[in-house]
């Protein structure tokens, strides 16, 4: 179904972290096609992004979703990959113990390139390969605690808790983005107390950028506008 842009209530891009083969690409195409059954594919070369809208509460939001190869060559990413992320997916295999070990550069590489707050959900996949797990479930509980992370276990193979991964790290988001709007527009209410089209232009649904650029918006004293994730 095709939607308009002036359907669209929030545009979100969302970024996906990880060594190789940790399954980053089969997940991506999973969330593009939750009903499809599991397929085998090559780890990604440069970047690639898949585009969808999905309700949530009565918005509509459209989802910029990006994945990339993970390879060490590409062990640091270009500042566009990171540019304008609101939301991150950190992926680890639970039978590989050095792919869990690089969430942490994988982290400090999205703190030094990405945007202010980004939303993080840490993943686990290949819970089907349990009799090889390395990494326990209170290890990496632990670490996504350490930094405010949301933790989830995934099999892209049982096709479980794809889709539940995917609308966590919505929610988070969503209401992160619902409580700066309502700060937002609070603040601006002061500044702006005409009843005029000034005020009701700001008032009216807004389409969030990101929390970064709204927040320098409003220090700024400047209506928000349309995004271009």
């Amino acid at each position: 179904m095709e939607y308009s842009e002036s359907q669209i209530t929030y545009k979100l891009k969302i970024i996906m972290l990880g060594d190789s083969s940790v399954g980053k690409t089969s997940m991506s195409q999973m969330i593009e096609n939750p009903d499809q059954e599991y397929i085998s594919v090559d780890s990604t070369v440069g970047f690639e992004y898949i585009s969808k809208v999905y309700e949530c509460d009565g918005d509509l939001v459209q989802v910029h979703l990006w994945d990339t190869a993970g390879q060490d060559k590409y062990g640091s990413l270009s500042d566009q990959y990171f540019k304008r992320a609101a939301g991150a997916f950190i992926i680890f295999d639970i039978s590989s113990k050095k792919s869990f070990e690089s969430c942490k550069g994988w982290h400090s590489q999205l703190k030094e390139a990405g945007e202010n707050s980004v939303e993080v959900v840490l993943i686990g996949n290949k819970v089907d390969l349990e009799d090889e797990r390395e990494v326990t479930f209170k290890e990496a509980q632990e670490f996504a605690k350490e930094h405010s992370f949301s933790y989830i276990e995934t099999s892209v193979m049982m096709n479980k808790n794809i889709m539940e991964a995917f609308q966590l790290l919505i929610n988070r988001l969503i209401a992160s983005l619902k409580k700066l709007e309502k700060n937002t527009i609070s603040s601006s209410s002061q500044q702006y107390m005409s009843p005029g089209p000034q005020r009701r232009e700001y008032s009216s649904s807004i389409v969030l950028r990101k929390k970064a650029e709204l927040l320098d918006s409003r220090n700024r004293g400047m209506k928000s506008s349309n995004c271009k994730c």
